[in-house]
C-alpha cells in the first residue's frame, strides 16, 4: 500500500485539489456530492489545513505517536486515508501530553464529528450471485450507520440464505490510558454517523484499529456507501489539578472532598467505561482552632449538647441528566433536572448515601434497602455505629428534591431550603455514580452544590437545641487564665444563605468574686452593610453608625439580675482604624452580643462574624459600697476613693412596673427620665427597662451628688381620683414621702415651699376647719369689742368739746400768773 505521510509527519496534499487521486471513488455518489458541493462552494479554490499525523513507530507499518497536541492540529487517520486500507492490521495511535501548564492537570480527547470521514467495513459478501434485491432493501441494507460494541464483535447475515456468512470485522477501540490493559471507553466500526467524544482521566490516550483477515470492499456501481477509512480529531483538555474533575485513579473510581467550606461539584470530565462506579467522599474536616481552656467539657457531655460529629453535609441537587441511548431521537421534553420521560431509567444512575462507604455496594434493588453497605476504615471513627442510607437517587425520568433555581443566578435567588435538598446525619456523604454503558455513548451529568456545615462553638451551652448559637464561658472551669480566643458561629442554617431571617447570638462571660473580664474585639465582618464604628476619645468607648442592622456589641451587667448597660459596638472593622477594641468590665459579667437582622441570600458567615479575645483577671478589693438602689426617693453624695472605684455605676431601680424615675443631677443641672416617659400610653408594648444608670467616666478628684425620685404618670390616675402630692410641671404623682423632705425634687421646687410644708397646712382637714371658724369668731369678738371701745372715746370725746365751749364763756382765773384751765 501507499503511504501519503512525509517524513515530517506532516500530511502530504492528498486530502486537497488534485482530484485524480480521487478517481477510484467515483462511484461513490455520496462522497462526490459532498465533494462537489465544497468545491462550489469555495470557488475550487478549497484547501484543507495541513494536519500532524504523528511520527511513525519504528519496526511498525501503520502505529503512530502523538506529543503535545494542543499546539498541533492532530489527526489520527488509517492508513491510505482516505482510501482502502489493508486486511489483517493492526495500528496503534498514542497520544500523549508531554507539557502541562502548572497547576492544570491534561485530558486527551478523540472525535469525529463529520459522519462522512467515517467507514470502516462491518460485512464481507461471498462471491456466490443471488438474487437482486429492491430499491427499498438496497437502502436499507447499506444506511450508513455507527456500530459499538458488541455490534462490531461479527457481522450480522443479512439474509436468512446460507449464501452469506458470518465473518470478523474491523474495528477501532479507544483505551483510557497508554496500553491495552487500561479500560476501554468507546469501541465502534461502520460509519456515516458522527463519532462522539471520547476523553481520556489523564495525558495519555491509545487508539487501536483492527482490521479482519477476510473482506474485500466491494459493491455495485449503484450502492450508497460513504468513504473507507477514518480520521478522529485530536483535542487537549486542561482542567485545576486540584478540582474533582478526573480520577487519579482509574480503579477504583474515587473521589475524596475534605473540608470545611463549600463547592460545586460535577461529572468527571473524562469518559467512562461500561459498569464503572465512581464514589465521591465527602467529609467536613475543621481548619479552625478550638477553644479548649475548658476542663471540664470533656467528662462533662451533658453540658455541652455537642452532636457527635463537628459537621454536617449539606447537598443541593442543581442538575442531573442521561441522554438517551447512542443512535435514538429523544422526543421527550428536558426540565431543569434532565430527561423528563414516563418511565424511569437507571442504567446511569447518582444514589446519596448519608455516611462513609467503604466500596461500591452490591445492591438488590435501586434503593439498597436490603443490603447494608459497609463504611470506610478512614471514616469508621467519625460513624461508629454504622449507619448508611440512601437519601437520594437520581435516575433518567425521575424528579426527587432539586433547587434549579440556584442555576440561574444565585445572588438574587430564594436559598436553598432544607426541603429541597439534603443534610447528612453525620460529618460524611457518600455520592454514588454508576453507569452501564460507558458515557461516550450515553453521557451522564449532574452537577450540585456541597456545603460542610460546621456545627462547632466555642464555650458551653447557654440555651437548649442544635441551632441554639448562645454560649457562655465560665472562669471557675477553666484550665487557664491566659487569654483565649472566642468566635462566631458557623452553621449556615442561622444565616440567611441558609433560609433564617433575623440571628441573636449572646456569648455571656461569668468570673468568679472579685474577678473582673476584659474584652478584646480584634475583627469584625459586616460585608453588604454600610455600616462604620468609631471610638469616642473623651470616655474611651465605641460606638456604631449608619447600617447598624449587623453589628457586635459588649453588655455589662453591673449586679446580679440587673440591666445590662452598653460598652461598646464594633461593625465592618475592615473600615475602622480603632482596632483592636479593647473594653475591662467593672463587674465580674459581662455579654457579646452578635446580631444581624433582615438577611438576604448574600449573608452567610463569610460575610458576617467577628473574631476576639477574652480573659478574667483579678479586680480591686476595696470597692466595697452598694450601688444598687432601690425605693420612692434618695440622695446620693460621693465623695471618690479609690480610682479603680469611681467608675463603677449606680443602678436606680423602680419599685414596679408602672412608676418611672426622675434623676436630677445637681452640679450640672442634668434632668434624666426613664426610658419609655416620652412614649407614653403605649409604653406598655415596649419591653424596655425604667432603670436608671449613672456612672462618672474618668471623674477628678471632688464631690458629686444627685437625688431621684419615683414618678406615675397623672395621665393612668382617675379624674376622681386626683394624686394628692405631684409636680405639675412633670405632670406627675409622687411618693408622700419626698414631700417636704427637705430636698427639692421637682423642677420648680413645690415640694419644698412653705405652703406645702407648714406644720398647720399639715394638720387634717376638720381640725383645720375648726381653727379657721375659731379664728373667724375670735376675729368677730375682737372687732365688737374695739368697735365699743372705739365708740365710748368717741363719747368722752364730745362731753369735753361741750365743757370746753361752756368755760369760754366764764370768766378766766389766774393764780400764781398761771393760766388754769378745768
Amino acid at each position: 500500500m501507499e503511504d501519503f505521510t512525509n517524513t515530517s509527519g506532516v500530511h502530504s496534499d492528498r486530502y486537497g485539489q488534485d482530484f485524480s487521486l480521487f478517481s477510484a471513488y467515483a462511484n461513490n455518489q455520496t462522497f462526490m456530492n459532498s465533494l462537489s458541493k465544497r468545491v462550489e462552494k469555495d470557488d475550487y479554490n478549497y484547501t484543507e489545513p495541513k494536519y500532524y499525523l504523528g511520527d511513525l513507530i519504528p519496526g511498525t507499518y501503520c502505529s503512530r505517536i502523538f506529543s503535545d497536541c494542543d499546539r498541533k492540529a492532530c489527526r489520527l487517520q488509517s492508513p491510505n486515508y482516505p482510501g482502502i486500507y489493508p486486511r489483517n492490521l493492526t495500528c496503534y495511535y498514542a497520544v500523549r501530553q508531554h507539557e502541562v501548564p502548572h497547576g492544570k492537570h491534561a485530558l486527551i480527547l478523540v472525535k469525529q464529528p463529520k459522519g462522512n470521514l467515517v467507514w470502516i467495513s462491518t460485512q464481507d459478501m461471498t462471491t456466490k450471485k443471488i438474487a437482486p434485491l429492491t430499491i427499498s432493501e438496497k437502502d436499507k441494507k447499506f444506511e450508513p450507520r455507527l456500530k459499538t460494541w458488541k455490534d462490531c464483535d461479527h457481522i450480522q447475515d443479512i439474509s436468512s440464505s446460507s449464501h452469506y456468512k458470518r465473518k470478523s470485522t474491523d474495528y477501532v477501540t479507544v483505551y483510557d490510558g497508554y496500553t491495552t490493559r487500561d479500560p476501554i471507553i468507546l469501541k465502534f466500526c461502520g460509519g456515516g454517523q458522527a463519532v462522539p467524544s471520547a476523553v481520556s482521566s489523564g495525558p495519555e490516550l491509545l487508539v487501536e484499529f483492527t482490521t479482519s483477515p477476510y473482506g474485500t470492499f466491494t459493491g455495485s456501481s449503484s450502492q450508497v456507501l460513504p468513504l473507507y477509512g477514518f480520521q478522529l480529531e485530536v483535542e487537549v483538555i486542561f482542567v485545576d489539578i486540584q478540582s474533582p474533575t478526573y480520577t487519579k485513579n482509574k480503579k477504583p473510581c474515587e473521589f475524596w472532598i475534605r473540608g470545611a467550606g463549600r463547592g460545586i461539584l460535577e461529572n468527571p470530565k473524562h469518559s467512562l467505561a461500561p459498569n464503572t462506579t465512581c464514589l465521591y467522599h465527602l467529609q467536613g474536616i475543621g481548619v479552625f482552632k478550638t477553644f479548649d481552656h475548658l476542663s471540664l467539657s470533656r467528662r462533662t457531655n451533658s453540658l455541652m449538647h455537642q452532636p457527635q460529629s463537628r459537621f454536617k453535609v449539606w447537598i443541593s441537587m442543581m442538575k442531573f441528566n442521561l441522554d438517551p441511548e447512542f443512535g435514538q431521537i429523544d422526543e421527550t421534553s428536558v426540565g431543569a433536572i434532565g430527561v423528563l420521560q414516563t418511565q424511569e431509567d437507571c442504567t446511569g444512575m447518582l444514589r446519596i448515601w448519608d455516611g462513609a462507604l467503604r466500596e461500591p455496594p452490591q445492591c438488590k434493588d435501586l434503593n439498597c434497602a436490603s443490603d447494608m453497605p459497609q463504611v470506610h476504615p478512614s471514616l469508621a471513627q467519625y460513624n461508629p455505629h454504622n449507619i448508611t442510607n440512601v437519601i437520594a437517587r437520581f435516575c433518567r425520568g425521575t424528579i426527587p428534591r432539586t433547587c434549579d433555581r440556584s442555576n440561574i443566578n444565585e445572588t438574587y435567588a430564594r436559598p436553598c431550603t432544607v426541603s429541597e435538598s439534603y443534610v447528612s446525619s453525620s460529618d460524611s456523604i457518600t455520592l454514588e455514580l454508576k453507569n452501564t454503558e460507558s458515557t461516550v455513548l450515553r453521557p451522564l451529568e449532574f452537577k450540585l452544590k456541597y456545603e460542610f456545615i460546621d456545627l462547632h462553638q466555642d464555650g458551653l451551652p447557654l440555651g437548649g437545641g442544635e441551632h441554639d448559637c448562645n454560649r457562655k464561658f465560665i472562669s471557675s472551669l477553666m484550665d487557664r487564665k491566659d487569654p483565649a480566643i472566642f468566635r462566631s458561629v458557623r452553621n449556615i442554617f442561622l444565616f440567611g444563605r441558609g433560609g433564617t431571617r433575623n440571628l441573636k447570638c449572646i456569648y455571656k462571660f461569668e468570673g468568679m468574686r472579685g474577678e473582673r473580664v476584659r474584652i478584646k474585639l480584634r475583627k469584625v465582618t459586616t460585608m453588604n452593610r454600610q455600616c462604620m464604628s468609631r471610638v469616642d476619645e473623651d470616655i474611651n468607648r465605641s460606638f456604631c453608625y449608619g447600617e447598624t442592622s449587623a453589628k457586635v456589641e459588649i453588655f455589662e451587667r453591673p449586679y446580679h439580675g440587673s440591666i445590662l448597660l452598653p460598652r461598646g459596638c464594633l461593625c465592618n472593622s475592615s473600615n475602622s482604624s480603632h482596632l483592636p477594641v479593647e473594653y475591662t468590665s467593672t463587674t465580674r459579667d459581662v455579654e457579646v452580643h452578635f446580631t444581624a437582622f433582615n438577611m438576604s441570600t448574600l449573608d452567610d458567615p463569610d460575610a458576617l462574624n467577628f473574631e476576639g479575645m477574652f480573659e478574667f483577671i483579678k479586680g480591686p478589693t476595696n470597692c466595697k459600697d452598694g450601688r444598687r438602689k432601690f425605693g420612692p426617693s434618695g440622695t446620693i453624695d460621693m465623695t471618690f476613693g479609690d480610682l479603680e472605684c469611681r467608675t463603677r455605676p449606680w443602678l436606680i431601680e423602680p419599685s414596679n412596673g408602672n412608676k418611672f424615675l426622675y434623676v436630677r443631677l445637681k452640679a450640672i443641672f442634668l434632668q434624666i427620665f426613664s426610658a419609655g416617659w416620652n412614649e407614653r400610653p403605649n409604653f406598655a408594648l415596649v419591653n424596655r427597662s425604667k432603670a436608671i444608670s449613672v456612672e462618672f467616666l474618668r471623674p477628678a478628684n471632688g464631690d458629686f451628688s444627685f437625688n431621684w425620685m419615683e414618678l406615675i404618670p397623672r395621665p393612668t390616675i382617675s379624674l376622681a381620683e386626683d394624686c394628692q402630692y405631684k409636680c405639675s410641671e412633670l405632670n406627675a404623682c409622687v411618693n408622700v414621702s419626698v414631700w417636704c423632705d427637705g430636698v427639692v425634687h421637682c423642677p420648680s421646687g413645690d415640694d419644698e415651699t412653705f405652703l406645702q410644708c407648714s406644720a398647720i397646712m399639715k394638720l387634717p382637714t376638720e381640725i383645720l376647719a375648726t381653727l379657721c371658724l375659731i379664728i373667724v369668731l375670735f376675729c368677730c369678738a375682737f372687732a365688737a369689742f374695739a368697735y365699743k371701745k372705739i365708740k365710748r372715746k368717741l363719747r368722752g370725746s364730745t362731753m369735753l368739746q361741750t365743757r370746753l365751749k361752756s368755760l369760754s364763756s366764764m370768766d378766766t382765773a389766774v393764780l400764781d400768773e398761771k393760766e388754769v384751765i378745768c
